[in-house]
């Protein structure tokens, strides 16, 4: 009786570990296709930037914050603020990244 409850436990044992290793396989394919879709979606998501699109986009997610809040939280000038709105070309890609952080995008310069 004793040998038989161990060979029956030893079964499900495998049964087990091959239904897991079935689901890991399954969750890697899965974690491909995750990333696969989350690229895809940020290859749409780029805008080129100009004049018209920073503002844009600026004005889209700058939500309830004031200019003022907004220079404060990301440590530039009103000046500096205004020459991104207006002359996008005459600010460092630094002061202009941490706008863009502060209103919750990101700078995407290319690939090196």
């Amino acid at each position: 009786m004793e040998s038989n409850s161990i060979s029956s436990q030893e079964s499900t044992l495998r049964e087990l570990a091959a239904k897991r290793a079935r689901l890991v396989n399954e969750l890697s394919t899965l974690d491909v296709l995750m990333q696969d879709a989350i690229s895809q979606a940020a290859q749409r998501s780029y805008q080129p930037l100009s004049e018209n699109t920073l503002s844009d986009m600026i004005d889209a997610n700058l939500g309830t914050l004031q200019v003022s809040e907004l220079t404060a939280i990301c440590g530039i000038s009103p000046g500096t603020y205004y020459n991104i709105r207006t002359k996008p070309d005459t600010v460092s890609v630094g002061k202009l990244s941490a706008l863009l952080r502060a209103i919750g995008l990101q700078l995407y310069i290319g690939k090196q």
